[in-house]
């Protein structure tokens, strides 16, 4: 149920391809049975098996044709790729003898349902309903409900409510093939159905929202075999972060009528079909059911074939739906000429066209004029750029200490895989550490005969946002042109899978995918140059007037672009695993805070292979008394022949098997490194003994899921965390103070710690750039050419400092002989205040009536930062930075505000604050800020939940002005506004 959770949040997606949900059910009547296997990915075989443990029937999509065959030839097998969906049929079954667990294998992945004939389809049906919210603003918040049943409900409808209130019904409509509501057709951003009718989402803006608030969702079904009606209700509530379920419902509208079930002893290798040993009882209502259903099937039978007549599938001639074993691919069949069209020339311009341009716009922006694409490949930086666009958190051995990477992953294995392979040889004087978990480049080597041509138009975006490497000639000032024109083709191209929209593809729908899709090829053309551009048009302007004949070019490159769109479908899941990951991480940390660790080994063997418990928490049960259990980090050291990819991958495929035994429960995992989110006993962390057994229980079933031999002596190292290694503790010591003044009326508004003996400081009203040797005592100072108003370290070699009134912000290089130099000024579009400076080669300013925007200083451009800050005040107001968030002080709120660098807010942190002035961040997001009223410096946890004065005025504050964290020394330099004194303090960390 877990897996299924998260994928569904998947297709909330703008981009996402809405069609398959991994699961299994089942559906009956007096002379049917139905097993239905809805799969998310459809490229891997298919098994599904009885309850005795019988194959009866495999399918396999190749070219979107299904070669499907029922095993025992009893059964009937077939198979809809637009659904993602596996319907194994058999007529004239025995009750007694289908009853039990069935299942649908893929792969490793394993999907069970239970049937019962007896007790019908009450048990085995529910309902799932999530929900989160896309734009959380003051007044307004934006909800997206999604709705899902492995069953499709009866009418293919439901209903949405809040708090026991209807607010709108949704239906899809399978004549119109249209998903309806209450005000008619749905809107993008109203309502949505998937085409197999099962699953729904639903959008509207709320004023008010709070723990009281339930969000519902309700189906209704019919169970035929038993002539039972119920609804089924699944409830969540919003605890202020995210929505948590709140369990589910169920109202039997008619009283099912029981069927006894024929207890005829078969063996279990018997095929599943009718005896003639049937009871009296069973066979009258076997013919009851049958008089009452024969002729509604009948009815339905003529009308499907009526309907099919009139309006075939638009892929008919690319992708037939249903393909018995050893049927032909292409089927001729009597579809209007026009839709297939339609359909091939959208397929032509992106597979063939836009592919041509792609190819042109990654030869122009990335190879030099003497490279090839293999070259490039090849080259170590981008090697090693395109290996952390594939695993951005893994560490490979030409990582630096400072290195990064990537926010999130932008390709998925198999999309590294068209450029990389592992048979890559390392070199023998290139040595790892024996117990070294990173990653070896060498061992990674570029695909042979790897060309252009292998290149989508995801991959290619990838390569465009990760290739800005310092070999490239040209600068590429057209980047978020060519990747919002990318974006463009990318989602497009996944919406022609969209089989429900396709089918019925209009002259306006065809227009209206064709220009959307040509403006951006154009656009990208236009981008190499004048005559190419100019190519381009007459090409797209050609296919539009052809007249398409051949199918089977078609065929083939829709087989291309399902891959591309499954691969899509593919990266966003594993973001999303990523996202929950990190998410329920901070949730932990939040509710555990900080401990101590007991650091011994705990040994305790499986065969051959022991385990090491190396490090866990030191908690005591009254630390959560009202708790019993908490989440936990738990990081695995694994012997380094594992394949922790493919172990990380079965485990959250096989999640529920592994959660079913023993005490420890996984809630999260990763697959960035070997890491799980864990529910753990708080009374397992306060005995060794038990947490022994408790961890080797977990591990005997991982193994055992992962089919990891233990007979081979390895070690695996264990250890828990509950704070991401953040400090328990710290302390201040005084290390120094000094006073400087050279002007008359000083108003220090910045200062920095430049070296072991050198500190910055920024004298505004005597417009001074000022150095203090606390060795020396030597004060040097150089006359800026205007009032500055704030500074940033860049590096050991130069500051930056920006000028409100001139619009521009100047960089000077600084020596240890304490001499300044004007080296450039970098100019900008309004009125420039506050500056800080990111971890990479990023400056952050506030502009007058801009917001903040942040300067690349190696490609020299700004960009906007979606950062909405409200209440903020240019001219008093400070921010800093740390890793992805941003932090500023609030002036006329007397608070301090936490944001990520996607523009949500964090925390706000009010109520101890007067008039808050500055603020810094150390590396592990905690805050000191400075306030200018109460002459305190605070602090303030990186969660922003805990807070305390670290110094007063009793410390020699007075007006305090600003605060700098030297994270290379860690340590606090802080500055009065107008006496000219300061001082430092280093910052000691306690574990």
């Amino acid at each position: 149920m877990n897996k299924i959770l998260i994928i569904l949040t998947v297709y909330l997606l703008k981009d996402a391809v809405f069609s398959e949900i991994p699961c299994l059910t089942w559906e009956m009547t007096s002379e049917k049975l139905d097993i239905i296997c809805r799969l998310d990915n459809v490229d891997l075989p298919v098994s599904i098996y009885d309850n005795f443990g019988n194959e009866q029937g495999k399918c396999v999509f190749k070219d979107f044709s299904a070669l499907c065959s029922s095993l025992n030839k009893v059964a009937d097998i077939t198979a809809s790729y637009s659904k993602g969906e596996f319907k194994l049929s058999f007529v004239n079954v025995t009750k007694s003898l289908i009853k039990g667990e069935w299942s649908c294998i893929q792969g490793t992945r394993i999907f069970k349902t239970a049937v019962s004939p007896s007790a019908g389809i009450i048990s085995s049906t529910e309902v799932v309903l999530t929900g989160n919210i896309s734009n959380d603003r003051i007044s307004i918040k934006t909800v997206n409900m999604s709705c899902f049943s492995c069953r499709e409900p009866h009418g293919n409808h439901v209903e949405f409510l809040m708090n026991h209130h209807s607010v709108d019904n949704v239906i899809y409509d399978r004549v119109t093939e249209k998903c309806l509501h209450k005000d008619g057709e749905c809107r993008a951003d109203q309502c949505a159905c998937s085409n197999s009718g099962n699953w729904f989402t639903y959008t509207f803006d709320i004023t008010n929202i709070t723990a009281e608030t339930k969000f519902s969702c309700g189906m209704r079904f019919v169970d035929k075999l038993i002539s039972t009606r119920f609804l089924k209700f699944s409830t969540v509530i919003y605890d202020g972060k995210e929505f948590q379920s709140n369990g589910s419902e169920t109202i039997i509208t008619k009283a099912p009528v029981i069927i006894p079930e024929n207890e005829t002893d078969v063996s279990p290798n018997t095929p599943v079909k009718e005896t003639a040993n049937i009871t009296k009882t069973g066979l009258k209502w076997s013919f009851i059911a049958m008089a009452a259903v024969l002729p509604v099937l009948l009815i339905m039978v003529i009308c499907y074939c009526m309907k099919r007549k009139r309006k075939e599938s638009v892929f008919r001639n690319c992708i037939p739906e249903t393909v018995e074993l050893n049927q032909p691919l292409l089927i001729d069949n009597k579809e209007p000429k026009e839709n297939k069209q339609s359909v091939g020339k959208l397929v032509l311009l992106i597979a063939t066209i836009a592919k041509k341009v792609i190819k042109r716009i990654v030869t122009c922006t990335l190879l030099t004029d003497d490279q090839t694409f293999t070259s490039y490949l090849n080259n170590e930086n981008n090697k090693h750029t395109l290996f952390h666009a594939w695993h951005y958190k893994k560490k490979c051995c030409q990582c630096k200490p400072d290195d990064n990477g990537q926010k999130e992953s932008l390709l998925t294995k198999q999309q590294f895989q068209i450029m990389y392979n592992n048979s890559g040889s390392v070199p023998q004087n290139h040595v790892h550490d024996i117990n070294s978990k990173i990653h070896c480049l060498f061992n990674i080597a570029v695909n042979e005969n790897v060309s252009l041509d292998v290149l989508d138009v995801s991959v290619a975006n990838c390569l465009i946002v990760c290739g800005c490497t310092p070999e490239i000639k040209q600068e590429m000032s057209d980047t978020k042109s060519i990747l919002d024109s990318m974006k463009i083709i990318k989602d497009k191209r996944n919406e022609i899978f969209n089989t429900a929209d396709v089918n019925n593809l209009s002259d306006n729908e065809f227009m209206d995918k064709w220009q959307k899709i040509r403006s951006s090829v154009v656009d990208l053309a236009s981008v190499v140059d004048t005559d190419f551009c100019n190519e381009i048009k007459g090409e797209i302007d050609d296919l539009q007037h052809e007249n398409l004949k051949d199918a089977t070019a078609c065929s083939e490159k829709l087989a291309d672009l399902a891959m591309q769109s499954n691969q899509d479908k593919s990266l966003k899941i594993n973001q999303l695993y990523e996202e929950k990951f990190r998410s329920k991480l901070t949730e932990a940390s939040k509710i555990t805070g900080s401990h101590r660790y007991k650091e011994t080994n705990i040994f305790t063997k499986m065969d051959q292979l022991l385990i090491s418990i190396v490090k866990y928490p030191d908690v005591k049960m009254e630390d959560y008394p009202d708790r019993t259990t908490l989440d936990v980090l738990l990081q695995v050291q694994a012997p380094s022949d594992w394949d922790e990819d493919e172990i990380m991958e079965i485990i959250r495929q096989k999640i529920d098997q592994i959660n079913s035994g023993g005490n420890i429960k996984i809630k999260e995992t990763t697959l960035e490194n070997f890491m799980l989110i864990v529910e753990i006993k708080i009374a397992t962390l306060t005995k060794e003994e038990v947490l022994k057994n408790e961890i080797e229980d977990i591990f005997r079933i991982i193994f055992l899921q992962c089919d990891i031999d233990i007979t081979q002596p390895n070690t695996l190292e264990v250890s828990i965390h509950t704070h991401n290694e953040k400090p328990s503790d710290f302390e201040l010591a005084f290390i120094r103070s000094f006073v400087v003044q050279k002007g008359k009326d000083a108003f220090f508004t910045s200062c920095a710690v430049w070296s072991d003996d050198h500190y910055i400081l920024i004298d505004r009203n005597n417009t001074l750039l000022i150095t203090y040797n606390h060795r020396t005592g030597d004060v040097q100072s150089v006359n800026l050419r205007n009032e500055p108003f704030s500074m940033a370290i860049i590096d050991n070699n130069n500051v930056a400092i920006s000028f409100p009134e001139r619009q521009e912000i100047d960089i000077y290089s600084v020596s240890t002989s304490n001499k300044f130099a004007f080296r450039e000024f970098i100019k900008v579009d309004g009125k420039c205040f506050t500056l800080t400076k990111k971890e990479d080669e990023t400056l952050l300013v506030y502009i007058e009536e801009k917001g903040i925007h942040s300067f690349n200083m190696s490609k020299k451009e700004f960009k906007s930062l979606d950062i909405k800050i409200p209440s903020f005040v240019q001219h008093s107001d400070e921010i800093c930075a740390n890793k992805n968030r941003l932090y500023h002080t609030s002036r006329s709120t007397s608070s301090v505000f936490c944001y990520d660098m996607n523009g949500s807010m964090l925390w706000n942190f009010e109520g101890v604050l007067k008039r808050p002035t500055a603020l810094t961040c150390d590396k592990f997001g905690n805050v000191y800020v400075t306030d200018y009223t109460s002459h305190h410096l605070y602090f303030i946890s990186a969660d922003g939940l805990s807070h305390k004065t670290l110094l007063s005025r009793d410390d020699k504050l007075k007006y305090p002005t600003f605060v700098y964290y030297c994270m290379k020394r860690k340590c606090l330099l802080i500055v009065n506004r107008d006496n000219g004194y300061a001082a430092c303090y280093s910052v000691n960390y306690k574990q």
